[in-house]
């Protein structure tokens, strides 16, 4: 690969850790329902909110009614708030084998499903300087797995395709980063990307 070439990262289960126990507990208490119900209930609505196609609001009470239950505003905000908190937990290991990649010669970027909360949230955080450009599915309009996600990313890059290598820990998101013709890897746990980088 280039020297010119692009580094593009997801966010969530790379740059960033998952959201932890106690901040997944916390989100099913302030609901006030049962875990499974609530997990459901908040993934069915996730990818149109990723995509900004539901705002904060709608997607709280999408979720409300799904539960057959009736939030307060202020519960619905509290969820809000919790919900992109729950997803600021930088893996600092990553971001040092990133960054050693851009003193190298690649661009670093973010391709991530995150709704418009919490890429402002992202933008904020100090540990993402490293990376010049942040892509978002709430921006794009599009969310991974879709190949034209990948597509639109690429174009607002402006380099080709395969001169991006594209990190996902999910293996579907890979996948379609592949029918969309970038580079593509499945992040499995540090050693390994940052072998795979030292080997570029």
């Amino acid at each position: 690969m280039q020297p010119e070439a692009v580094l593009l990262l997801d966010y969530a289960g790379v740059v960033s850790l998952h959201q932890s126990d106690e901040a997944r507990s916390r989100l099913v208490m302030t609901a006030g329902t049962d875990a499974d119900r609530f997990w459901s209930a908040y993934w069915a609505l996730r990818r149109p909110y990723d995509a900004g196609s539901l705002s904060a609001s709608e997607y709280w009470a999408g979720i409300a009614k799904k539960l057959g239950m009736a939030w307060s505003d202020e519960r619905s905000a509290e969820l809000a708030r919790q919900d992109t908190q729950s997803w600021l937990r930088p893996n600092r290991e990553v971001i040092k084998i990133t960054a050693t990649a851009g003193l190298r010669g690649m661009r670093l970027a973010i391709l991530s499903n995150a709704p418009k909360e919490l890429a402002e949230a992202i933008r904020r955080q100090a540990w993402m300087r490293p990376f010049t450009e942040l892509l978002f599915s709430c921006e794009l309009g599009l969310t991974k797995p879709d190949p034209e996600c990948y597509t639109a990313a690429v174009a607002q890059l402006g380099v080709e395709p395969d001169e991006v290598l594209f990190v996902d820990d999910r293996p579907e998101n890979v996948a379609g980063a592949e029918n969309a013709g970038l580079r593509a890897m499945v992040f499995q746990d540090e050693r390994g990307l940052r072998r795979s980088l030292n080997a570029l």
